[in-house]
């Protein structure tokens, strides 16, 4: 998300406010960005107010930033394309309108408003970092992160632009680069367990599960009420044969989110390697009933009934998996069924 909060002197003289009598003043309150909620209701009064004759773009900029910080994203947008209609050259209503935009996955007009704010002002570094966002999202790694790292040219300690440089980064495959951005983002921000998540993952997807394993730990020490960073540690424990300290995990994350479907699947995946089938099959049941459209839930569903020898429920689970539409595009549910029901002796 971009940084930038413009604010500058509303000029607006020749206006006097009044409520039932009472002087006021919304335009001071319209300015300040401490309160979101408190800064809508005062622009939304000036712009109800004001006489016809009065410039409202700085109104309409002031409410859209705070519809940004409410993640309001459409009213903020709207509020950014009244602004840009009576400032057409502000290169900071362009940005947050591409932020909007970014937000709401409208990545080609995105792009367009970001580019507009580079043009009218290339020291706008955040807009470098929004377009890139936009650029990664429809595959455009090369331009991704050469924006990512135009951003960080203009801004060496800008944390999310080494972030986001990172993830096109691991996206070409360039996964040692992308960790050293990742360490970038540590060393910028030490109290991060994002940053410790994010480079705990891009060490699992590299094999060095010790060293994922303590990205995890840190977080976890940073934020125990972290799912992700159990989550993210149970993995590179599995990967490691660990089996004990991955149910840990995954049980200590189903206690944070209790909710947490895949959660179950993967403890059920779990207790079928300790060989303890029926813990298995409570926690398959309770992830398919939370998540009934999840394809990998059923997918290891299956897998466990198979261990227990229910070879008929299994083929339905497996075939139930097939019907469901993926989640991702490198998911191997429907590939893993369809070998599961072919050493079955079972069709599709």
């Amino acid at each position: 998300m971009t940084k930038f909060m413009r604010m500058a002197a509303i000029s607006l003289v020749a206006v006097v406010w009044w409520s039932r009598g009472v002087r006021a003043d919304p335009v001071e309150d319209c300015g300040q960005t401490d309160n979101p909620d408190l800064q809508i209701v005062a622009c939304t009064e000036v712009i109800r107010t004001a006489p016809v004759d009065v410039d409202l773009g700085d109104i309409r900029f002031f409410r859209a930033t705070a519809y940004l910080l409410k993640q309001d994203w459409a009213n903020a947008e709207a509020d950014f394309t009244a602004a840009i209609d009576r400032h057409s050259r502000d290169a900071d209503a362009y940005a947050g309108r591409c932020l909007a935009n970014v937000s709401m996955d409208k990545y080609e007009p995105a792009i367009a408003d970001c580019t507009k704010a580079i043009a009218l002002d290339p020291a706008e570094s955040d807009a470098f970092v929004n377009r890139g966002i936009a650029y990664g999202a429809i595959n455009d790694l090369d331009r991704a992160i050469a924006d990512f790292t135009k951003a960080i040219d203009a801004d060496p300690k800008d944390g999310a632009a080494y972030t986001n440089r990172a993830a096109a980064l691991e996206k070409q495959g360039a996964r040692d680069s992308a960790i050293a951005d990742f360490s970038k983002v540590i060393q910028l921000e030490p109290q991060s367990a994002a940053a410790r998540i994010n480079r705990g993952h891009a060490l699992n997807a590299k094999g060095d599960y010790a060293s994922a394993i303590g990205d995890f730990t840190k977080a976890i020490a940073l934020d125990p009420a972290l799912s992700e960073a159990y989550a993210g540690r149970a993995q590179a424990y599995e990967a490691a044969k660990d089996i004990a300290h991955a149910l840990a995990d995954t049980s200590k994350l189903i206690a944070i989110d209790p909710k947490a479907a895949s959660a179950y699947a993967d403890r059920a995946r779990l207790y079928v390697f300790q060989g303890q089938e029926k813990l298995a099959l409570t926690d398959a049941e309770q992830a398919a009933k939370l998540d009934p459209d999840d394809p990998e839930i059923f997918h290891t569903k299956g897998q466990v009934l198979e261990s227990l020898g229910r070879r008929k429920a299994a083929i339905a689970d497996y075939r139930t998996a097939l019907s469901l539409k993926l989640r991702s595009d490198d998911s191997q549910a429907h590939a893993a069924s369809r070998n599961a029901l072919e050493k079955l002796g079972a069709k599709p």
